[in-house]
């Protein structure tokens, strides 16, 4: 007889759970989260959980984020990581914000950054805020 690793859909549907599209899912059991895509375990006893695209996905473990995108992991222990699209992302360490853009770190150790489009960023250092655009860079305030 062969253990079953995770709840079937069908299974998590008599719990908390949410379905992301067909085949992907995650649910909770005993505070823990487990994300599922087209049968199997992507991650199991997570804090939280959040699925992007295909094997690409956020997770949170004791305050911790993860993003794993394609099956790789790219951003690990960092206190908070957003994913925009895929290879572009931002992530904050110890206060300070990172913005990457498929590979390129393109501001570092900045107070706040947003992305809006390729070639447009925002970010805020030491309460003044600047603009990218197109290569220009202007404080704005």
């Amino acid at each position: 007889m062969t253990n079953k690793k995770f709840l079937t859909l069908a299974e998590a549907k008599k719990g908390y759970y949410y379905e992301f599209e067909e085949g992907v899912y995650k649910y909770a059991k005993d505070c823990k989260w487990t994300l599922i895509e087209n049968g199997e375990v992507l991650i199991d006893g997570a804090d939280w959980v959040h699925w992007e695209a295909s094997r690409s996905y956020l997770y949170c473990n004791d305050d911790e984020y993860t993003l794993i995108e394609n099956g790789k992991v790219l951003i690990d222990n960092v206190d908070n990581v957003q994913r925009y699209e895929p290879g572009l992302y931002i992530c904050k360490k110890d206060g300070k914000w990172t913005l990457i853009e498929h590979g390129k770190v393109l501001f570092d150790n900045v107070d706040d950054v947003l992305w809006y489009k390729p070639g447009f960023y925002r970010y805020v250092i030491d309460d003044k805020m600047f603009q990218v655009k197109d290569g220009i860079t202007a404080e704005i305030y």
